[in-house]
């Protein structure tokens, strides 16, 4: 059916875009937006430069005897490019519902939060689209239930299994080109399976506290054992199922993990793993990546509500992440 808008036609609505922006702060369950630095970007698409890391990383300074050149050296740069693909929801709001609510019901604001809850999803689930999976970083390693070969280990739910030797290979690999691994993406179900392990068992709860007492298995205190910056547990779930058809609840992201070495902010001549560039020129003005309006839909006697989101996760350094497939059977 088709739409038309009247009240002023369509704007973004600045109030309504910020309160957005504050649920996707506030919700924990998420990690799509705590792993690599947001790049907020004024166009659509675009380009970036990289610099080559076989260059940066050979030896070739010389000795250099008095008033002779010093040797030259090389550090060639190349393109790269991004371009956000826009995402959105709308929720609308009938006449008859506006004029019969309640308090505390906030039919607005309640339309916010679903919008919101499905854009958040969708950036969940295109982050573990993006990122999770074989084929994507330099490195892939695979869990199996015995007798592992190069490229496997022992999954970690797997008697005699070793959970923190896998991941200090992982940090080698990452090593290899100059910096080290910082950060590790996980499910809830491997998280279960880790914080419980015998071995992180015995190592943690020791360390950092007198005699006699343990530490809480926390994602710090896992963190500190690995000597790394973070452990970020994915928690969220969504439904598969398109509506009408059998629910079927899972995980965003199952049983794989992931160990990258990443930054806390954009900026220019520092490595990291990944980036998430996010268009501004969304919103109107307004300077935010996600952009909420309010309008009339005056053929179905009802207001919209409607948020959308321009974004593209990018691999900007594939050898700055190792991927760890089926970590527990």
């Amino acid at each position: 059916m088709a739409e038309y808008n009247y009240a002023g036609d369509v704007h973004v609505d600045a109030l309504l875009s910020n309160i957005s922006v504050a649920y996707f702060q506030d919700d924990s369950r998420y990690v799509a937006d705590k792993v690599f630095p947001r790049v907020p970007v004024n166009k659509k698409s675009d380009f970036y430069w990289k610099f080559d890391k076989a260059d940066l990383l050979r030896d070739e300074a010389e000795l250099r005897a008095e008033l002779a050149p010093a040797a030259e050296v090389n550090a060639k740069l190349f393109k790269d490019s991004y371009e956000t693909k826009t995402y959105g929801a709308k929720r609308l709001i009938g006449d008859e519902t506006m004029a019969n609510y309640d308090q505390p019901l906030d039919p607005r604001r309640n339309a916010i939060q679903v919008v919101v809850q499905k854009l958040r999803t969708r950036l969940e689930t295109q982050f573990a689209n993006d990122f999770f999976g074989t084929g994507k970083w330099g490195t892939d390693l695979t869990g199996v239930g015995a007798s592992p070969s190069a490229g496997q280990f022992l999954q970690w739910d797997v008697a005699n299994s070793d959970p923190l030797g896998t991941l200090e290979n992982a940090k080698n690999i990452i090593a290899s080109s100059g910096l080290e691994a910082n950060t590790l993406v996980i499910g809830r179900l491997v998280w279960s399976v880790l914080r419980r392990h015998p071995e992180v068992i015995d190592l943690v709860k020791w360390s950092g506290g007198a005699e006699g007492t343990t530490r809480q298995m926390t994602e710090q205190a896992i963190a500190q054992l690995l000597d790394i910056d973070k452990v970020l547990v994915a928690r969220a779930a969504y439904n598969t199922a398109q509506e009408g058809a059998t629910d079927t609840f899972v995980d965003v992201i199952g049983k794989g993990a992931l160990l990258v070495h990443t930054t806390p902010a954009p900026a220019l001549e520092t490595a990291t793993a990944g980036y998430i560039f996010e268009w501004t020129g969304i919103s109107d003005g307004i300077g935010t990546s996600i952009a909420t309006r309010e309008y009339r839909i005056e053929e179905r006697r009802a207001i919209a509500i409607e948020s959308d989101i321009a974004f593209v996760n990018k691999i900007v350094a594939a050898d700055l992440g190792v991927y760890l497939a089926s970590v527990i059977s």
